[in-house]
């Protein structure tokens, strides 16, 4: 039996590549008005020199808390939520990873593939899914936290901007 000797990295975005926008999903599931978070929010934010996915974070920020409207937002809660968004996956997957799984094993017998997201979305709510734990390396994507572990959010831990992306490619 030969060795694997090459790994084949395919990296993919997360949301509007894999599914449908899951911050607007989480937002709208809790009341808030989307159109204005992105459309006007967001963008003010942008047009003052944030880079987009630091005003969002900032915006999400601002909306956590005892009496706002996502409440008091925590990671197992993203993760959770997470956990619902396995039926939004864009047509043909998870069925594609398969295929190319199965695709290359039969032809190649020393390349491996592995399959990576790099995202600018919530890392928690990535982890939430099933099909990211089953059939992703790893997923690279912004990170929130509180002052505990459990509690509620109050900080970005972690950004990734677009040009940051590169850097989890390496």
């Amino acid at each position: 039996m030969s060795q694997v000797t090459d790994i084949v990295a395919v990296v993919f975005d997360f949301d509007d590549t894999l599914i449908p926008d899951s911050t607007t999903m989480l937002l709208k599931t809790h009341g808030i008005d989307t159109d204005d978070f992105w459309g006007r929010q967001a963008k003010e934010l942008i047009q003052q020199g944030y880079d987009p996915p630091t005003a969002y974070l900032n915006l999400i920020l601002k909306n956590v808390g005892e009496g706002k409207p996502l409440g008091l937002l925590t990671n197992q809660k993203l993760i959770e939520f997470g956990s619902t968004l396995d039926k939004f996956f864009h047509a043909g997957l998870p069925e594609f990873f398969e295929d190319v799984w199965l695709e290359v094993k039969s032809k190649f017998k020393n390349i491996e593939v592995e399959f990576y997201i790099v995202s600018a979305g919530l890392q928690a709510v990535m982890e939430g899914s099933q099909i990211v734990k089953k059939y992703f390396r790893a997923a690279y994507g912004c990170q929130l936290a509180g002052d505990a572990e459990t509690g509620p959010l109050k900080y970005i831990k972690r950004c990734i901007t677009f040009t940051e992306k590169t850097r989890y490619i390496f």
